[in-house]
């Protein structure tokens, strides 16, 4: 149990970079960034906006550093549901703003299991 400064409830306006690679189309587009947008609306701030993060997250500690694994498993999930993983294009990195200056990042080469 964390025992710091923000252990009592309170809240964060959190933002979320999404940096995701793939080859261009015939009009010089990886992916749309509507469909990224859509993404993140439909999986990510459909769940957790407005949300006390404990009710509605897989039982952890919701750092920003555990939130942007779950984060990450879920962005992927939904790329490959929309065949945007099989069309070559993949999530690279995510940087997660708790506060305007901190932040966790999560880089493609830290997800990868060897």
């Amino acid at each position: 149990m964390y025992e710091g400064k923000c252990k009592n409830l309170h809240g964060h306006t959190y933002q979320l970079h999404i940096t995701i690679s793939g080859f261009l189309n015939e009009i010089g587009m990886a992916v749309d960034f509507g469909e990224i947008k859509d993404i993140f609306q439909s999986v990510i701030k459909s769940r957790l906006d407005h949300k006390y993060l404990n009710d509605v997250l897989p039982s952890m500690n919701t750092t920003a550093e555990n939130m942007i694994v779950w984060i990450w498993e879920q962005i992927e999930e939904e790329m490959v549901k929309r065949g945007l993983t099989e069309a070559g294009h993949r999530l690279e990195t995510l940087t997660l703003f708790e506060t305007p200056t901190s932040s966790a990042t999560l880089h493609r080469e830290w997800m990868i299991d060897e």
